[in-house]
């Protein structure tokens, strides 16, 4: 872990509240003061009755043309959560570091990070996971069912002090459980319902990973000498084993631990794959690698190099089906600064082609436009109006929050006009 910590409730509740998929207008630093004089009011109501409260959902992007509903919860609900999190903050932290198998253990950004909690995609940690798995031949690659949506909220308590002992006492004032407050805070943040967790605050992964980091302290008891070893990432599992028979009863065994907390293996992401295959997939390493060989010849970089990564980027997600490989494209773009380099015309056309086809990867097209503006460089004003307009008005008929909402932001923060009347039929589909 981290040297650093959850120092208090305002930690989560200053840069955590909002799903990081937003763009960057959507702030919460200003709720500290807000709270205000409030804190020992709230505190005092902390476990009152019919306290829940709505939150607001928000249709986003997967890489693979699907959607995901984030939520994000209502300040004074969640305010809770983050108290709690906060006084409880070594009950996480243990957790976290007993875990055998986890290579998703958060951190603790620092003041200058984006966020309050750092998660590291696997991309990143996959040495460290290879490690995990030892000398394993073969390994099971499994991953957990609609893993937020489905974690019940009773599960939280249950995690914390056992199943039965749980269900002995389910007082939302219990001294002994008190993880029982942390399940009426977390219902009450999403209208009382205790099937799912929001996808969006930062809180509520912090939650996630403490119920899966438990469940690894299980299974590791319950493998026994059935695997030789294990990673898991947020709910990706990956199991090393001697041979393919022990496949199937590290499968029961996994799938039998989860059921009893309520969570279902994903049969369609199952299966049994050598142990030499690589955790990720191929193209994804070899796009970071070129990107590496991007990021050293910036400013003196050819527009043919910079075009051809792009197209082959393009490529690999025709050929997938997934956002992924544009996403990773994009990203390099942005490190390698090209908003400020000598070849954004070249490149520009090809932004604007993008967002048409690949919605995951809108965020980091809108992102390198308003940089370009910020530092003073010329755009096609005129191109990114008909686009983003096109885009916006099919996506309005779609009630696609994602792509409404950061394309208005880049008409906006470029100083691009937005037609009222566009402005009006935005706003209702964003209401509803």
């Amino acid at each position: 872990m981290s040297d650093l910590k959850i120092e208090n409730r305002y930690s989560l509740i200053q840069k955590g509240l909002f799903p990081e998929v937003l763009p960057p207008c959507f702030t919460s630093v200003d709720l500290k003061r807000a709270f205000s004089g409030l804190v020992r009011k709230l505190k005092a109501k902390s476990h009152y009755a019919k306290r829940h409260t709505d939150y607001v959902r928000y249709s986003g992007t997967k890489q693979d043309g699907n959607r995901r509903y984030y939520g994000t919860p209502n300040p004074v609900s969640y305010f809770y959560v983050a108290s709690f999190i906060a006084d409880h903050w070594s009950d996480f932290t243990d957790r976290f570091d007993a875990s055998p198998f986890s290579v998703s253990r958060p951190k603790v950004g620092h003041p200058t990070d984006d966020r309050p909690i750092i998660m590291q995609s696997l991309s990143e940690l996959t040495t460290i996971a290879s490690k995990k798995l030892r000398y394993a031949g073969f390994i099971l690659k499994t991953d957990v069912s609609q893993f937020f949506p489905s974690i019940y909220t009773h599960a939280i308590s249950w995690s914390a002090h056992g199943i039965e002992k749980s269900k002995a006492d389910t007082s939302d004032r219990s001294a002994i459980n008190y993880f029982n407050s942390l399940d009426l805070f977390v219902r009450n943040c999403q209208l009382n319902e205790s099937r799912g967790l929001l996808i969006g605050p930062d809180a509520f992964r912090l939650i996630a990973e403490y119920i899966m980091a438990g469940l690894d302290a299980e299974l590791k008891t319950a493998l026994s000498t059935t695997v030789v070893g294990a990673a898991r990432h947020v709910d990706d599992y990956y199991m090393g084993l001697g041979g393919e028979a022990e496949g199937l009863v590290a499968l029961s065994i996994l799938r039998d631990t989860l059921q009893r907390y309520s969570l279902h293996i994903n049969d369609s992401k199952t299966r049994i794959m050598k142990g030499v295959e690589p955790l990720n997939d191929l193209w994804a390493q070899e796009l970071r690698h070129a990107s590496r060989d991007l990021g050293g010849w910036f400013g003196d970089t050819k527009v043919d190099s910079l075009v051809l990564f792009l197209n082959k980027s393009l490529s690999i997600a025709s050929d997938i089906k997934s956002d992924s490989p544009v996403k990773i494209a994009l990203r390099t773009l942005d490190q390698i600064r090209v908003y400020d380099g000598p070849h954004w015309e070249e490149l520009e056309p090809y932004l604007q082609r993008i967002i048409f086809h690949h919605p995951h990867a809108i965020d980091y097209a809108a992102l390198l436009v308003v940089k370009r503006v910020a530092e003073g460089g010329a755009i096609d004003r005129e191109g990114w109006k008909d686009a983003s307009y096109n885009l916006i008005r099919r996506h309005l008929a779609l009630n696609h929050h994602h792509e409404i909402v950061w394309l208005l932001w880049l008409l906006i923060t470029t100083g691009i006009e937005v037609d009222d009347n566009l402005i009006c039929v935005s706003r209702k589909t964003l209401k509803s």
